[in-house]
């Protein structure tokens, strides 16, 4: 692969596998020669995994400082979003004996999280299924997590459901006592303007919301928003 002058070689990533989906559009591996891979989806990066760390050094430390500054212990975890898996990995490694469950749509993403991000800890069940559906099956089976993570991007669009009053309000419903749900968006240019609209909305439907901006990939930042200890519609009404 070219490098523009002057860039070490040995830190450009170089494209182990590459694929093209009618949902994802786009996805490809890279790693470069530390070992680093990256899983690309539609020209961003939504996973990261280092077998030397499980820091990514981007938006998902993120999720798992949130956590930890609200939660010394957690049992089950639900990641929205799942990628290839390394944020679960992250978890476990601050939360060993939690057990998370990942939602991702797209079934091939599962597929490379298996076998190039090592997606295969017993403590960490896939589920291929669309989030809108799956929550609400899960809200009747009585299912609950002590956090949430939202983090579904196609590329870098979000799925119209994901701003839903609809949705917003089943995830309370989906929490522990004290438990916390996390959205993670793209914070820059028009994406800025967006996510500071979602986070208005969320206002509207929780009583406290606290948010964080993190660096993410290259130049580029996301904001997380963490709702916890709120009293909202969904969580007032009886179950």
């Amino acid at each position: 692969y070219n490098t523009p002058e002057g860039i070490d070689m040995f830190f450009v990533p170089g494209t182990i596998y590459q694929t093209e989906t009618p949902l994802s559009g786009k996805i490809a591996v890279t790693e470069d020669r530390t070992g680093v891979r990256k899983l690309i989806v539609g020209g961003l990066v939504q996973s990261v995994y280092d077998s030397k760390s499980t820091k990514t050094y981007g938006v998902w430390d993120g999720f798992i400082q949130l956590a930890q500054e609200r939660h010394e212990t957690v049992e089950r975890i639900l990641i929205l979003g799942l990628g290839a898996g390394t944020s679960a990995a992250q978890f476990l490694s601050v939360y060993p004996n939690a057990y998370v469950v990942g939602v991702e749509i797209e079934p091939k993403i599962i597929e490379i999280g298996r076998r190039y991000f090592h997606l295969e800890n017993p403590r960490i069940s896939s589920v291929c299924a669309d989030a809108s559906t799956w929550v609400k099956e899960t809200k009747e089976k009585g299912e609950t997590f002590d956090v949430i993570c939202v983090d579904m991007y196609i590329g870098d669009k979000i799925p119209a459901f994901c701003e839903s009053e609809e949705f917003l309000q089943i995830l309370p419903s989906l929490l522990v006592q004290g438990g916390s749900v996390i959205f993670n968006r793209l914070y820059y240019g028009k994406k800025k303007v967006e996510a500071d609209a979602f986070i208005e909305k969320l206002r509207t439907l929780f009583q406290h919301i606290d948010t964080k901006v993190v660096k993410g990939e290259g130049p580029f930042e996301n904001i997380l928003a963490i709702v916890g200890d709120h009293l909202s519609t969904a969580r007032t009404t009886p179950q």
